[in-house]
């Protein structure tokens, strides 16, 4: 990481800090091993609250999926039924409360 990434990211934990009194103390811990340059902290102190970035095919997966219930209801809301002709079921409302994970989404 080169002087100017580690200023940028000096200035906005500066500027949470400031904001953020109950997370002041851990935000001037990284600015701190920012500022003296401390490589050896940044993955346990700097990056460990990022996680993995999410592969675009397994996003891509997702959305498949979510426009599929999404196709199926409008398609199912265009037979002009009654309610007590169709049955609902696990597709009448997957699409729109299902929580992903990305162990559920890969399982």
């Amino acid at each position: 990481m080169d002087s100017f990434q580690r200023l940028s990211l000096v200035n906005q934990f500066e500027l949470l800090a400031k904001f953020e009194d109950q997370n002041r103390s851990y935000y001037e811990r990284k600015i701190e091993i920012l500022r003296e340059g401390y490589e050896y902290h940044y993955d346990d102190e700097i990056w460990s609250d990022l996680s993995e970035p999410f592969p675009k095919e397994d996003s891509r997966f997702v959305l498949d999926v979510l426009n599929m219930y999404r196709d199926i209801n409008f398609s199912k809301s265009k037979l002009n039924l009654d309610e007590n002709q169709i049955t609902n079921s696990y597709y009448t409302h997957f699409g729109s409360v299902a929580k992903f994970s990305k162990k559920s989404i890969l399982v």
